[in-house]
């Protein structure tokens, strides 16, 4: 829960920032002009941008050049209030206009950001021409559609400046001076404008990685179509973005943005809205088997694309058709919300919070927020991307852990075969040769006892025998059983007192050693340290130990040392008896590998239980003159119980 508290506040400020230093203007004057004229003079341009709004001359269904001004020539206009489209006062929609603005002002070096004036413009400073963007004109087959922003550096003459702008419209929905034009000093002006672009390039460049990012993840998980949605929902935002009023191809493009481009910036919003909905079923696994809804999604999406292609002027009315791309973004939203997932996890919670939010803002910008924020978008879109993206990424965190948990289940499982396999086969292969010395003995035996002058003193030999490979059946089952369980140490380790463990080993073997006629002497340094292990393998390590030196020595001395440094405990095991063959000396930590008559796996298992615990064993031994095995074991470092 507080990984996602702090998630969801990150992308919370993230995306705050992003629309405080995009969206919002900054150190904006509140003056505005009056009566076609914008009073500046004692105005401080420190740090201060001027939007020119206010009332500005209008002369509708009139192109009239600044000469025409300059001279006096007989004007029918009036003033209209920007920014807006002229549509809003009275105005119809497609037609031609020219807007006039007067400023006053002291200051002399002065720069002014031209916005995109919809859908072709010409703009005069002073009487020379310093825009244009396609080529206005009287009716549509004379027009040019264009759009492009500019910034433009301007001295005023005479403390003032004249700004002229013809334009015309056949082609959007909105027309004219829909946004505000800037005023300010070059170093203020460019300030924010470097703030403004750097952050929305960077909104755009994240996008734009994170598309290429999880379409090639989708490339490897082809099984899950929701990598393809986000990276679809990704690159169409981010094509959205560069194609957005004042954005980046209406400010480097040399021409802006014609029709084409228009109509691929409407078609964006379409697009990223069918990647949304295919995201939204795909990752919460929502099928669509009623057929009305999906002739109800189908039309949502085509007719506004009729408008784009078949209708005249289409995309001057394309506007309101737009909305009906939301309906299935709300049906989708819904079926989301009766989700099981959508209760189960915070982070499909905190998706539907970010789509919920996209879709509400949508209406919300194109009402009231698209004259006064520049690319007022750009903010939700980034945190329902990123929201997607989180999303995404724990649902693929989530996946990695059960893939990692079954991973050790089956390779645990896989342990386990493999050792009962290997048990199985020692234990057929070992067996072979006790059972068929069982079997010939009793059947031996039993002909001899049958038989009326049978040996019955042979017959007995032969029952020993039977005896003897019986009991030692017994034990090689035994060791197999131990080897078995060696395979895997478990996490029972405790601190153990090692001193009192030798020490006690040793009494519980003395007895028998002293039976063989044998002297046992333990020498454990004082003050020996404790150490962390399993308490009862290396009780069985030292009976290994201990039974390896009786059945190796008679009359002879057995001697137990033990003594420590700063890391290790070193334990010495030294008998006086026949020794090890050579020939078997290097393997003799080998499985199944014995001297005599043992099962082999005596001191194997003393080599897996020592190693297992970071210690380390080795033997050494001549014929005739015993053995010495020395093995060592890491003193307690303050571990906890169950823990290594």
């Amino acid at each position: 829960m507080k990984r996602f508290i702090l998630i969801a506040v990150c992308l919370f400020l993230i995306c705050g920032t992003v629309f405080y230093y995009v969206s919002i203007p900054h150190n904006v004057s509140d003056i505005t002009a009056e009566g076609g004229v914008l009073d500046l003079t004692g105005a401080d341009f420190t740090n201060t941008l001027f939007t020119l709004d206010g009332e500005w001359e209008f002369y509708y269904g009139q192109f009239i050049t600044p000469e025409d001004f300059r001279y006096g020539k007989s004007l029918d206009g009036t003033v209209i209030k920007t920014p807006g489209s002229w549509k809003n006062a009275g105005y119809s929609l497609t037609g031609f206009a020219t807007y006039r603005l007067v400023i006053l002002t002291d200051e002399t070096d002065l720069t002014i950001q031209i916005p995109k004036i919809t859908f072709s413009s010409t703009v005069w400073f002073n009487g020379g021409k310093v825009f244009e963007s396609g080529k206005p004109g009287k009716t549509k087959e004379e027009t040019e559609p264009g759009v492009r922003t500019a910034y433009v550096n301007t001295t005023p003459e005479n403390g003032r400046i004249e700004i002229v702008v013809q334009a015309a419209n056949y082609n959007w929905f909105v027309a004219g001076l829909r946004n505000s034009f800037g005023l300010g000093r070059s170093a203020v002006v460019q300030k924010h404008a470097i703030i403004r672009y750097c952050l929305a390039a960077a909104v755009i460049g994240a996008l734009l990685v994170l598309a290429l990012y999880h379409f090639i993840l989708f490339l490897y998980r082809r099984n899950e179509p929701v990598y393809l949605a986000f990276a679809l929902s990704c690159l169409t935002s981010s094509t959205r973005f560069i194609l957005e009023t004042n954005s980046f191809a209406q400010l480097f493009l040399p021409d802006g943005m014609g029709e084409g481009l228009t109509i691929l910036y409407l078609m964006m919003m379409i697009f990223h809205a069918t990647a949304l909905i295919f995201f939204i079923h795909t990752a919460f696994a929502i099928p669509i088997k009623n057929k009305v809804w999906l002739v109800l999604y189908g039309l949502c999406f085509v007719i506004p694309m009729i408008f784009f292609f078949i209708v005249p002027s289409g995309t001057c009315y394309v506007n309101s058709y737009l909305y009906l791309v939301i309906i299935p973004m709300i049906c989708s939203a819904v079926s989301a919300a009766r989700s099981k997932r959508l209760r189960e996890d915070f982070y499909y919670a905190l998706f539907f919070f970010s789509m919920v939010v996209f879709i509400l803002w949508y209406p919300i910008q194109k009402v009231g927020l698209d004259d006064a924020l520049f690319m007022p978008g750009v903010a939700t879109h980034l945190f329902l991307a990123l929201c997607q993206c989180v999303m995404l990424s724990a649902g693929y965190a989530k996946g990695k852990r059960r893939e990692e948990e079954l991973s050790t289940k089956t390779e645990l499982l896989n342990r386990l075969n493999r050792t009962k396999t290997e048990f199985l086969q020692d234990m057929s292969h070992e067996m072979k040769a006790p059972l068929t010395v069982i079997a010939t003995g009793i059947d031996y035996a039993d002909r001899q006892i049958k038989k009326e002058s049978g040996n019955l003193s042979e017959a007995g030999s032969a029952l020993e025998t039977v005896r003897d490979e019986t009991q030692r059946l017994g034990r090689m089952v035994s060791g197999m059983v131990d080897l078995a369980s060696m395979n895997e140490i478990s996490d029972n380790r405790n601190r153990v007192n090692f001193a009192l463990l030798l020490q006690n080993s040793a009494e519980a073997f003395r007895l028998a050693l002293e039976h063989q006629n044998n002297n046992l002497t333990v020498e454990i340094a004082s003050g020996l340290p404790d150490v962390f292990v399993e308490n009862d393998r290396f009780v069985q390590v030292m009976a290994n130990l201990f039974s390896n030196a009786a059945d190796y020595t008679q009359d002879g001395q057995i001697t137990l040392t033990a003594e420590s440094d700063s890391m290790f405990i070193t334990v010495r095991m030294t008998d006086t008896g026949c020794g090890i063959e050579p020939e078997i000396l290097s393997r003799v930590f080998e499985r199944g590998v014995s001297g005599r008559d043992g099962t082999g796996y005596g001191l194997y298992i003393c080599k897996t239980v020592v190693e297992a615990h970071g210690g380390t064993i080795k033997i050494e031994s001549a014929a005739d003159k015993g053995t010495v095995v020395t093995f060592t074991v890491p003193v307690y470092g303050g571990q906890e119980a169950g823990h290594e």
